[in-house]
């Protein structure tokens, strides 16, 4: 199940990252095509009003011309005060309007300018040839086309932005369904071909444990490595069912219940006692060399190490030069006899700290023939202050003779 729930996690963090990273692109894109919009809309809104008064004053200057022609040219008019002075109105308007489209992209920029210029050019006409009409049914149309233009790019800038957006909204709610969708193909293969071969594995194991040898494994017709893996079980479990029939033997786990569970609650309490001087004391085990094998996690803590660092070092790493080399000769003097051996040592920390630490030391043997130490401390420090000097116990006392061997 552990197994099965990493793997997962594996390919859900890939999905979760990629989700995350959409919805973070959608906001980005929804946050640009605002920009773009305003960029681009913002000063064509400015001119679509100077259009809109330029298209207003063109209609009303046409009323007020007091004479027209319609297919000549009346060069003796005479305009009115108020005919010129909505001439010059259109051309105040007009050089607004040029001075804002000169904010506005290239492609817009062009078309405006253009039109505002063939409004100026006839403002011109019209101020040298006041009341001609063909001029100003020519100025009320350019008026009137500057301002369907302005209108049309506005409505297609604003058409535009919203169709991205809703684009990258459906890019991302379509995307999601199809992450979701392939890791969950991804998942139901990798079960399928990973997860569940080991689990049958597991559970003939645990068959096997239990001193049922009668049970078979499936050994999938597959060329990877859980093939390889499972026929090489079989065969394992081939071999154990043919010798256990020639010698008689029964499996090593006992039928008896009562005798099982007695097995398991000695390994519980076992496995308690480990958690508990893992935790609150401070132990480490070495082998006949010295290389520390274990060290608790209140040993590790207290010495400020990590404990994959201590792990194949030797004790001198905590060496405070406090004591000599004939202390560390008679200590494992003491051991290599089979001999527990109690006395004070003050270890120094990976920072430079130092701690007088009451310690035993234990021989471990297996079949009369030690295979190891273990060293059982108990912090003195409040007793005694680490200084210079320190208090020389008798145990010290009894293990200052010899010459110096190589150090724990």
């Amino acid at each position: 199940m552990k197994l099965q729930q990493e793997i997962l996690l594996t390919l859900l963090t890939p999905i979760i990252i990629l989700s995350i990273f959409s919805l973070g692109n959608h906001l980005r894109i929804v946050s640009d095509a605002k920009s773009v919009e305003q960029e681009l809309i913002n000063p064509l809104v400015k001119n679509l009003d100077y259009a809109e008064q330029i298209s207003t004053t063109s209609t009303n200057l046409i009323s007020l011309s007091s004479k027209r022609q319609t297919h000549e040219k009346n060069t003796s008019a005479k305009a009115s005060p108020a005919y010129l002075a909505g001439l010059d109105e259109l051309q105040r308007l007009i050089d607004l309007a040029k001075k804002d489209a000169a904010q506005t992209n290239k492609p817009f920029k062009e078309k405006i300018l253009s039109a505002l210029y063939d409004l100026e050019n006839s403002v011109i006409t019209l101020e040298q040839i006041p009341g001609d009409a063909a001029t100003e049914e020519k100025l009320v149309q350019q008026a009137n086309t500057l301002l369907q233009t302005l209108v049309e790019e506005v409505e297609t800038i604003a058409a535009r932005s919203e169709k991205e957006r809703i684009n990258s909204s459906a890019s991302m709610l379509l995307g999601l369904p199809l992450l979701i969708i392939l890791f969950l193909g991804i998942f139901f293969f990798v079960k399928k071909t990973i997860i569940q071969p080991i689990e049958d594995i597991t559970l003939v194991i645990d068959q096997i444990s239990r001193g049922n040898l009668k049970v078979k494994l499936k050994t999938p017709q597959r060329q990877d490595e859980i093939g390889k893996l499972a026929r090489a079980f079989s065969r394992t479990l081939a071999s154990l069912k043919l010798a256990v029939q020639r010698s008689g033997t029964p499996p090593l786990v006992p039928k008896d219940k009562k005798l099982q569970h007695a097995i398991k609650n000695t390994l519980k309490e076992l496995m308690n006692l480990k958690n508990a001087l893992d935790k609150g004391s401070l132990v480490t085990i070495t082998n006949n060399e010295g290389t520390i094998t274990y060290a608790s996690k209140a040993f590790c803590e207290l010495h400020e190490y990590r404990q994959e660092e201590i792990l194949g070092k030797k004790h001198s790493i905590f060496k405070s030069g406090k004591h000599p080399s004939s202390f560390y000769t008679a200590l494992w003097r003491t051991i290599f006899s089979g001999k527990t051996w109690h006395g004070d040592i003050c270890n120094t920390t990976k920072t430079g700290k130092q701690h007088w630490l009451r310690t035993t030391i234990i021989p471990l043997k297996a079949e009369n023939q030690t295979q190891g130490f273990m060293a059982l401390r108990t912090l003195i420090d409040d007793l005694t202050p680490c200084q210079n000097k320190h208090p020389t116990t008798p145990a010290k006392q009894a293990l200052t003779e010899g010459e110096s061997q190589s150090e724990t």
